[in-house]
């Protein structure tokens, strides 16, 4: 968090871009925000969840936290749409959103992650399962999926909030690059990393 937040400050502070703030506030360290809490989400699940003595601690919590998560989800669309105006220039919310965003979502990964069957028909499809397998190229494609987005007319010509259409359109494209790249790329990659860890000697 510390981390992001430097880089965020030294973008907007001194660095300054032009037109170009926002591909490097999100290039790591920048968002790694959201990848620290996915460690830190890996850890209190693996400390608490497969059973002692803070187990039933840990998932009456959780389970109180998940109430609380639509209430979060719809402040935060709020700020969003109150204070994007200022997002790229250092306001708190350029700081404070995501975590405060990656927080909530990880509340409910947790959740499913003790098996909350109230859950399962949301995170445990076919297609949220899809969505993980292609979700590292979905990364990699929607910075310069969306960079180019705010170029075309679609979406630079509107004076209005622009956020929710540019976020379906930058989506959208991204899942159909993110899928290409799998099965050209990341798919043939893994079998044959896989292939030649299997033709190795194994050590005595």
């Amino acid at each position: 968090l510390l981390s992001m937040g430097c880089l965020r400050y030294l973008v907007v502070t001194f660095l300054q871009p032009e037109g170009a703030s926002a591909m490097f506030m999100y290039q790591l360290p920048g968002s790694i925000d959201s990848f620290g809490l996915g460690m830190v989400g890996a850890v209190l699940h693996t400390q608490f969840a497969p059973g002692g003595d803070g187990t039933q601690d840990y998932v009456r919590r959780l389970r109180l936290l998940l109430w609380v998560t639509p209430v979060a989800f719809v402040l935060l669309g709020i700020w969003m749409a109150r204070d994007y105006q200022v997002y790229w220039h250092g306001a708190p919310i350029l700081y404070l959103w995501t975590p405060c965003f990656g927080a909530t979502t990880l509340v409910v990964i947790l959740n499913c992650a003790i098996n909350r069957s109230i859950l399962d028909p949301l995170m445990g499809n076919r297609a949220v399962f899809y969505l993980g397998t292609v979700s590292y190229g979905l990364y990699l494609w929607h910075a310069p999926l969306g960079s180019w987005l705010l170029t075309t007319p679609l979406i630079a010509t509107m004076d209005t909030y622009q956020f929710p259409r540019l976020a379906l359109l930058m989506f959208a494209g991204s899942f159909v690059a993110a899928s290409i790249s799998w099965y050209l790329v990341e798919a043939r990659a893994i079998e044959r990393a896989r292939r030649w860890r299997a033709a190795r000697p194994v050590a005595a």
